[in-house]
């Protein structure tokens, strides 16, 4: 069985600029430069800066039927095409797939990754050319 969490974030400014993020459950939330850290759906916000920021792990725990439509919604796409053009081609083809490679042919192809590791980085556009 495969699960996804995803740790939503949203903050607001005093004029009204927006920042939503969404990561996975496991990582932190993307650091807006406003400050960021994991709230609770008891204690869902906190102020910084006169920023409002939401940053509740897990939301589609909340609503999982809601959630589990959204992410095949948003997934089934980019899985028919790894399914129907093999996937090479998908990520040729598909740059947001194309993203998602973290290794491919046995090279990282995800800056961060290679950097975790301390290996070479190498282009995915290498990769799947």
């Amino acid at each position: 069985m495969i699960s996804h969490s995803i740790r939503f974030q949203a903050a607001q400014s005093k004029t009204g600029d927006r920042c939503v993020s969404a990561s996975p459950a496991r990582s932190r939330p993307r650091n807006t430069g406003l400050g960021s850290r994991p709230t609770t759906h008891t204690d869902p916000t906190y102020v910084v800066d006169g920023v409002v920021h939401y940053a509740v792990a897990n939301m589609p725990g909340a609503v999982p039927y809601t959630s589990t439509h959204a992410l095949n919604h948003a997934t089934l796409p980019r899985v028919l095409a790894l399914a129907d053009q093999g996937w090479r081609s998908a990520l040729r083809e598909d740059p947001h797939v194309r993203h998602g490679l973290n290794i491919g042919e046995g090279q990282v192809t995800h800056p961060a990754v290679a950097q975790s590791l301390d290996v070479e980085y190498v282009p995915a556009e290498q990769v799947v050319a």
